[in-house]
């Protein structure tokens, strides 16, 4: 089942310049539910008042990230190598986080994996290190 927002970002791009009732009668939602997602759509310009009814904005792109990516994103190309626990509690970010950051970077071959450190008080266990490859695109990313 995909949300009200998906519908009505389908129905706009497919039916440009359209009304909200004919987009409220296809999608088959209650009014509530409809004006809410509408007037968000509005709201971030994504739909725009046109000549003649409502038409979806080809210019509309979507924000980029927020704060913690960036200062995640810096504090990786500054390191140079690191581990997760380092940029974790370099940046305060939730854990989770920069391992998704990490997977990330690493499909876009951004850094890599360079081995492994053993952990300080635990006997056995061990981290992984990375090293930042392109630190020229994990910069424009920080824009």
């Amino acid at each position: 089942m995909t949300t009200t927002a998906a519908q009505i970002r389908s129905f706009a791009k497919a039916n440009s310049p359209f009304t909200p009732q004919a987009c409220m009668a296809h999608i088959g939602v209650s009014g509530d539910a409809f004006w809410g997602s509408f007037k968000d759509f509005i709201n971030r310009c994504e739909i725009i008042r046109g000549k003649d009814g409502f038409e979806y904005s080809t210019d509309y792109v979507k924000p980029k990230r927020g704060y913690m990516y960036v200062q995640v994103t810096k504090a990786m190309r500054i390191s140079g190598t690191f581990t997760a626990d380092d940029i974790t509690m370099l940046t305060m970010a939730d854990k989770s986080y920069v391992h998704r950051l990490i997977k990330e970077y690493m499909t876009g071959e951004l850094i890599k994996e360079t081995g492994k450190r053993p952990v300080v008080g635990r006997k056995g266990s061990y981290v992984t290190v990375y090293r930042v490859i392109q630190s020229d695109r994990l910069r424009e990313l920080c824009k």
